[in-house]
């Protein structure tokens, strides 16, 4: 309900004076002209502080003469509303990628019609704003948002909302956000270009583009007979590049020929083209006299290739290796196979042997081969 002034128009004066009736305050005076009294349609009072408008009855003067009294009608007003500046709340962001992020907010227009921008740049001074919008003249909040463009990537922005109706402006504080990395490209290589059956592999990788430094790169693989996708099981954590982008990763214990990719952990994933770690198998070695001019080299393969065959190679003057001999390999358990050769002891030179198994399993495995034995010459007696 509005409330009621009751003004008193005082006889002898240019004034009026009037009290509050059923208002939140005690007493509420002020001084009204003579003037407004006779033209209340024309004038209004703006009043600050929260409280409604307020209703105005003014009693209309009293002349009293020697021949009689005169009374005026009464008149009666109502005051404007107080206006309230628009408020501001929620200010944040979301969607931030490499050039551009969504800045979102909240305002109240207190019943004032409001229009709105955001101010943004990369320092607290800001520099560049977005066009007015039209955020209504209701009474409640009401959810806003803008899409920003062609930001810098890895670059923290800072930014504010402005709301501005006839009653005045507000801000929301400053709030900022980085700009997401923006890698463009990576490269992944061996160490080294083969390794044994149960052992590991070394890779090391760069990333190229903007915000590289501390980047999280992991890797992923893909086994043998690369029918599936690449999968992040089975290789270590992603680890963070150098500043200048460069990582190195040691993946344990291969056991098939395995394909790995380095892989960006960024809002803009990049992948390295695939490089494959080829494991050869584990081929073991040795030489057991038979007799005086005889000798039997033996050993045992892991793991176990049932089609693969054993190739016995002798090592030349100039350093390589000439065929000897093969021989298939036998069973020898649930994960090996075995071989054996004989050789004759001669009485001239001292030779070098080696044995190469090839797996023959489709590609699993490449070939391995075993440790050099030095098979002496025969003296003579």
């Amino acid at each position: 309900m509005v409330p009621s002034l009751r003004l008193v128009w005082e006889r002898g004066t240019n004034d009026a004076r009037y009290r509050a009736g059923g208002m939140p305050y005690a007493v509420l005076k002020a001084r009204v002209k003579a003037s407004w009294l006779r033209y209340p349609a024309r004038r209004a009072i703006r009043r600050t502080g929260s409280e409604p408008a307020i209703m105005i009855t003014a009693a209309a003067p009293v002349a009293t003469s020697a021949a009689g009294t005169a009374r005026g009608s009464d008149r009666t007003l109502r005051t404007d509303p107080n206006p309230r500046p628009p408020t501001v709340t929620r200010t944040g962001s979301a969607q931030v990628g490499p050039d551009g992020a969504l800045l979102r907010s909240q305002i109240d227009p207190n019943e004032g019609a409001t229009t709105y921008h955001f101010e943004y740049g990369s320092t607290p001074s800001y520099g560049s704003r977005t066009p007015d919008r039209d955020a209504g003249a209701g009474d409640g909040a009401v959810a806003v948002s803008e899409p920003l463009g062609g930001l810098e990537p890895y670059r923290r922005y800072h930014f504010r909302l402005v709301a501005t109706s006839a009653a005045g402006q507000a801000a929301s504080r400053d709030r900022s956000f980085v700009t997401a990395r923006l890698p463009t490209d990576v490269t992944l290589a061996l160490a080294t270009a083969r390794t044994g059956w149960g052992e590991g592999a070394e890779v090391f990788g760069r990333v190229s583009g903007t915000g590289v430094g501390g980047l999280t790169v992991g890797l992923e693989r893909q086994d043998f007979p690369f029918a599936g996708p690449f999968s992040s099981l089975g290789v270590p954590l992603p680890v963070r590049t150098d500043r200048l982008g460069r990582f190195r990763v040691f993946v344990p214990a291969l056991f098939s020929t395995t394909r790995l990719r380095a892989v960006t952990r960024t809002a803009v994933s990049i992948a390295s083209p695939a490089v494959t770690a080829s494991v050869a198998l584990r081929v073991g070695a040795g030489a057991r006299a038979l007799g005086r001019r005889r000798l039997r080299l033996r050993g045992s393969v892991t793991p176990a290739a049932p089609a693969g065959r054993a190739v016995l190679q002798r090592r030349t003057r100039r350093g390589g290796w000439t065929y000897v001999r093969a021989a298939a390999l036998r069973p020898a358990g649930a994960n090996r196979s075995r071989y054996a050769f004989t050789l004759r002891r001669r009485t001239r030179g001292t030779r070098r042997y080696r044995v190469r198994v090839i797996a023959r399993d489709g590609g699993a495995h490449v070939p391995g081969d075993s440790r050099t034995l030095t098979v002496r010459r025969l003296k003579r007696r």
